[in-house]
């Protein structure tokens, strides 16, 4: 008394839900017709359900049946139908909604099912089968192909002679889409009729049906039209072809041509009575009678869509009616899937054909596409997620955007209408090469083609596979972006095959793998990649229990390889996927096994080094709560040492002083000498971050004996790459480079490459404070992309920050903008005030530079004002970086009130790199406000921070300050120390040429102002500062005015007019350029 029917198995098709419910819809019209022919009261009742079943045969016949909660839904479905109805769940809604009409049909409340079942009653099929509407969005990516296919429409129509234009492409790619294009522009450009043919997949009798449906527009022929009508219409369209009845022969020619039309749209006619052969020259006489008329009056373009579905005769009669009309304007243009060519290929002869294959959109057209899909407020994360699993085809992305938009996550599951549209194309494939398919999907995304044929030779003892493996390329599910690789076509493709793959499969896959690389190729394999599937096998088993062929031990074996990748990890620097694998470690151990508090200990390491410190410091509280001091005494020590990095990391740098001695003094009585190393050098970064750089260098340089004294290589390296840094930060970059060349040897040695990593990332800061920016900028992007290569987020933060300073002072402002932005995200998410603090100083100078006064004045100012009065090394750089900001704007009261924040005056002596940038700061405040004399004492003091190295920074400030008071001698010599320097900025140079252009005003030389203003502006030329072409015009028109010149009025207009795009009145350098000019006097 009931049928169980299962869509989708053996064979899977993209439209199984459809067809089901199509299906139904059929079967209660069959028995409705039963009813009223012959008076039998039959009724039936049809649920239908879709999603995942387990299938199996019953019998050796081949007969199957299905388990699992869909189809018990199914059942329970169909139990509340009413009699007569086809009714179904909310998954078969989604998918069908586009091509069957429905209406409410309540809700079930199914059994073991906590929430209730949303039911649908479908009322009739909407179009054909197959087909579903999309949204018509703009056609991206797809220029090329258009601009091609137009040309060749331009040379069929006006060359008079037919083509077969072929589009080939997988399925979802935009096929269709590019064909609506080019008909329209046919249609536009041409006047071209344009007939649609649309071949579906099944439910049509009539073979001919995409042909006939589009003569059907041709003709005028409405779908309501009965018998008789149609006979009408085809007798008035095709009596003008024919001539008179009077002339010999045409009442016979024209009845033929009726009697093929007839036959053609599938209504009774004599050719029906043909053999096949005469029926289908019949047929195709008939179409090229009406073809030829019309074409005759305009151009026609016959566009059929999905044509790998129509019949065989269908494709004859299309290479028949392209030779028989070779000199007509006629056009048929065809989408179909790649399968078309394994049984037809257009036929050549005197006609054209071409075909194309489309490709997926990239990856900017792809994003443009999205984003005209995606709801507002979705993540760039999810985004990103999308394009990947998309993988350029606009039919996944526009399904897998509906998902989100109805507020469901693509990362937890997949649509159904995409897991039936790849299912459809892996059920295509031979059982060996679905095999070799699952195997690449339980490697995972990519791999190499070596390890796919070992897995297969290793479970099933296949030999090579290169077959198969072209014949996945050809079906678009695999392909091979080098030598030796392979990859999935989409993560999509991967997640379907992987899914289909019962659990008790994929545990005895993983396990597999993973013995077969700890056994076969110990210390070559990736250890996380065997940790992966030992993990994998072992979660499988903890799920379904004792799995045939998996070892009894994969649990342990799992920790094992886990806590070797961790350790792998950590030593690549990459903390955060250190940190992950850890956690993975800690829950196959579970709560009770002897090793937990050692790896909450490592986890609590990877977390501190990856700026995670709230994570970290729960784990290390713990291990102080459960580590036993007498047994344990190491592990509580380390973890007195990681709480207090955490304690230092988020500004405690006092609390982190207490700790690093508890951890040295606890060491160096364990006979740690390792950790007593370690512990020494973290407690000369606190006192460097707190300020006090002479108790760093003597804390790291305690490190630096005690490693030596221990035969400490590891520990001696970076003791000496930490006294760089420190040599680094009181401004001497030569010793910082002899220190570092020092740390880098030992490395080399060492064959540590994280720490060559670092000291190349601090080599290249030295680099750019030595003013050899196009040299620090290579270092940096190199130890960025190794950075980024282990996933480390502070390495990478500060390489960016490096970055967008190289390109700030080589007057790339517009560049440097984004760089420093995306160095502040990456401190802002660490947590990290240090880092944030430089890129914030950068990214505010920048801002201003690039003529975004505004914010970054903002910025700069509410980040000093943050960190109040902090005088530690944050603190003094947030406030050193807001001053000279509105030193650059002539903004000289705000400068003050940011230096008068530190507290103590400038001095020559505090040995803190940036002292010379505050005394700067300081002079030109002075300057700013009317008083070069005071100016110069503090410009003095800049220019002799270091006495053997020049600052063409300092020496450019002090010009200006001499020219303030007519010292012609001396600017002339401080303009050609900093000309001379090899670490002069464009800016420096800029402000040196513009003091003796200032000199030359009060000299009342024209020429000398035309010379030296003019040097000033090339500096500019190739730079995008708007800042300092304001300031630059500001005190040429001020010169000009001093001279009497006649054109310091046209300066000064269009100085003012880009002052007022910055929105500053840049009062301090008015006052300053009169000054210099010897236009006002010095005050007091």
């Amino acid at each position: 008394d009931g049928i169980l029917a299962l869509f989708g198995a053996p064979v899977a098709n993209e439209d199984d839900a459809e067809r089901a419910v199509r299906a139904g819809l059929a079967m209660q019209q069959s028995l409705e017709d039963l009813r009223v022919e012959s008076g039998t009261d039959l009724q039936m009742r049809i649920g239908v359900n879709t999603g995942e079943v387990l299938v199996g045969e019953l019998r050796a016949d081949g007969s199957l049946t299905a388990m699992g909660d869909v189809v018990n839904t199914a059942s329970r479905i169909q139990e509340a139908a009413e009699p007569g109805a086809v009714v179904v769940g909310p998954d078969t809604h989604a998918v069908t909604t586009d091509a069957v009409e429905y209406r409410d049909g309540g809700t079930l409340n199914a059994r073991g099912r906590d929430a209730t079942v949303q039911l649908f009653v479908a009322t009739r099929g909407l179009g054909l089968p197959g087909h579903r509407s999309r949204p018509r969005l703009p056609l991206l990516g797809r220029e090329l192909e258009l601009d091609v296919l137009a040309s060749v429409i331009d040379a069929a129509f006006a060359r008079q002679r037919s083509h077969i234009l072929l589009v080939l492409g997988e399925a979802g790619v935009g096929k269709t889409r590019l064909a609506e294009e080019v008909a329209a522009y046919a249609r536009v450009e041409h006047g071209a009729f344009v007939l649609s043919g649309r071949c579906v997949p099944y439910g049509e009798a009539n073979a001919w049906f995409p042909i006939a449906d589009a003569l059907r527009q041709l003709l005028g022929i409405e779908p309501e039209d009965d018998a008789d009508a149609v006979r009408a219409i085809i007798e008035r369209q095709t009596v003008s072809h024919s001539g008179p009845a009077s002339k010999p022969r045409a009442a016979e020619q024209r009845e033929r041509t009726i009697a093929g039309l007839l036959h053609l749209l599938g209504l009774e006619s004599p050719v029906a009575a043909m053999d096949s052969g005469r029926r289908q020259e019949e047929v195709g006489r008939a179409i090229r009678v009406v073809l030829e008329l019309e074409a005759q009056n305009r151009p026609v373009l016959f566009r059929f869509t999905d044509l790998h579905w129509t019949d065989d005769v269908v494709l004859q009669m299309l290479d028949a009616l392209t030779r028989r009309l070779m000199h007509y304007p006629v056009v048929i243009l065809a989408t179909a899937r790649h399968s078309l060519t394994d049984r037809w290929v257009p036929a050549s002869g005197r006609h054209n054909t071409f075909t194309t294959t489309l490709d997926p959109l990239g990856d900017e057209a792809a994003g443009q596409l999205l984003d005209l899909l995606l709801p507002e407020g979705t993540s760039d994360a999810e985004r990103e997620t999308l394009l990947d699993r998309g993988a350029g085809n606009p039919l996944f992305l526009e399904e897998m955007a509906t998902l989100v938009a109805s507020g469901r996550s693509v990362g937890s599951e997949l649509p159904n209408s995409l897991r039936g549209l790849v299912a459809a194309r892996l059920d295509r494939l031979s059982a060996r090469e679905r095999e070799i398919l699952e195997d690449a999907s339980v490697l995972g995304v990519s791999g190499s083609v070596v390890a796919l044929e070992r897995m297969a030779q290793e479970q099933r003892g296949a030999d090579s596979i290169d077959a198969q493996l072209r014949t996945m390329a050809a079906h678009g599910l695999l392909e091979f972006p080098r030598t030796g690789r392979w990859r999935f076509h989409s993560t999509l493709v991967r997640d379907v095959v992987y899914g289909r793959l019962t659990k008790t499969q994929r545990a005895q896959r993983h396990f597999g793998l993973a013995n077969y690389l700890e056994t076969r190729m110990s210390g070559r394999a990736d250890p996380g990649t065997v940790a992966f599937h030992f993990r994998q096998a072992a979660a499988l088993v903890d799920e379904l229990g004792p799995v045939p062929g998996v070892a009894d031990d994969v649990s342990e074996r799992a920790l094992t390889h886990t806590q070797r990748a961790a350790k792998a990890a950590s030593g690549q620097e990459a903390n955060s996927a250190a940190a992950a694998l850890l956690s993975e470690a800690i829950e196959l151990a579970g709560p009770d096994h002897p090793d937990l508090i050692e790896l909450r200990l490592a986890r609590a390491g990877a977390l501190v080094e990856a700026r995670k410190l709230d994570a970290a410091r729960v784990d290390v509280e713990a291990v102080l709560r459960l580590a036993d001091p007498s047994e344990q005494a190491v592990l509580a020590t380390e973890a007195t040492l990681r709480l207090g990095q955490i304690e230092q990391w988020s500004g405690e740098t006092e609390a982190a002083s207490e700790l690093f001695s508890e951890a040295i003094a606890g060491f160096r009585e364990l006979d740690e000498p390792a950790l007593v190393v370690e512990s020494m050098r973290a407690m000369g970064l606190n006192y460097l971050l707190a300020g006090r750089s002479a108790e760093a260098e003597a804390a790291v340089t305690d490190a630096l004996h005690w490693s030596l004294e221990h035969d400490d290589r590891r520990g001696e390296a970076w003791a000496r790459q930490n006294l760089a840094w420190l040599s680094f930060v009181r401004g001497d970059a030569a010793e910082a480079e002899v220190r570092l060349n020092a740390a880098i040897a030992l490395f080399d040695e060492l064959d540590d490459e994280v720490g060559r990593d670092w000291s190349s990332g601090l080599m290249a800061f030295v680099r750019m404070h030595q003013g050899r920016f196009e040299e620090a900028r290579a270092m940096a992007e190199q130890t960025l992309a190794n950075a980024r290569g282990t996933g480390d987020r502070w390495a990478e933060g500060m390489m960016r920050t490096l970055l967008a300073s190289t390109l700030l002072w080589t007057g790339r402002t517009d560049a440097a903008v984004p760089e420093a932005s995306e160095a502040l995200a990456i401190f802002a998410a660490l947590d990290d005030v240090v880092g944030s603090t430089q890129a914030v100083a950068v990214l505010g100078r920048a801002l201003i530079r690039s003529g975004q006064v505004s914010d970054g004045m903002r910025m700069l100012r509410a980040h000093a004002a943050e960190l109040g009065d902090d005088r530690s090394g944050p603190g003094r750089m947030a406030h050193a970086a807001a001053a000279m900001a509105a030193i650059s704007i002539g903004d000289p009261s705000a400068a003050i009130e940011q230096l008068g924040a530190l507290g103590e005056k400038p001095e020559s002596t505090s040995g803190v790199i940036g002292e010379t940038e505050l005394l700067v700061a300081q002079g030109l405040a002075h300057l700013q406000r009317g008083s070069p004399s005071i100016a110069i004492e503090a410009l003095t003091l800049a220019v002799r921070v270091d006495p053997d190295v020049d600052s063409p920074h300092a020496m450019s400030a002090l010009a200006l300050g001499n020219a303030a008071l007519g010292n012609a001698e001396l600017v002339a010599e401080l303009r050609e120390r900093v000309e001379q320097s090899e670490r002069a900025t464009y800016l420096d140079r800029r402000r040196a040429f513009a003091a003796s252009g200032f000199i030359a005003a009060r000299a009342g030389d024209p020429g000398g102002v035309d010379h030296w203003f003019g040097m000033a502006e090339d500096e500019l030329a190739a730079t995008g500062d708007q800042l300092a072409r304001a300031m630059t015009l500001l005190g040429e028109a001020i010169a000009r005015e001093a001279l009497g010149d006649p054109t310091a009025v046209g300066h000064a207009a269009e100085a003012e007019a880009r002052l007022e795009l910055l929105g500053i009145d840049a009062m301090g350098w008015r006052t300053a350029s009169r000054l210099c000019a010897g236009l006002d006097s010095p005050v007091g």
